[in-house]
């Protein structure tokens, strides 16, 4: 598995995106919009990394909300947003991963 990212940001994440600037121009840290933040990491980091990083954070909001508020149906839909997004850390094809078994005879 590739190597979870350690962020050091000045603001908590409900700071990082005031009033209606949310998303994409939220302000980050030192005022800088989110999407200038984001470019940084990803030239820093690369984008693989980033989506690895961003799976963990949807498995540890899945273990939250599943031992915390008891909602199992959310916290499988916070897995598959995490698997999604390892998958495609791992240059996987989302589409084959997710419709394999799709068959349009039966939509």
């Amino acid at each position: 598995m590739i190597e979870q990212l350690e962020l050091d940001f000045e603001h908590e994440p409900e700071q990082a995106c005031p009033g209606e600037a949310c998303p994409g121009e939220g302000r980050g840290p030192g005022g800088t919009t989110l999407l200038v933040e984001l470019k940084k990491l990803v030239d820093k980091y690369s984008l693989g990394v980033i989506l690895d990083t961003l799976g963990s954070v949807c498995y540890e909001k899945s273990d939250h909300i599943r031992s915390d508020w008891k909602d199992d149906h959310l916290a499988r839909l916070w897995e598959t947003k995490g698997r999604v997004m390892q998958s495609m850390a791992a240059g996987e094809n989302i589409l084959e991963i997710y419709f394999k078994d799709y068959d349009p005879a039966k939509a």
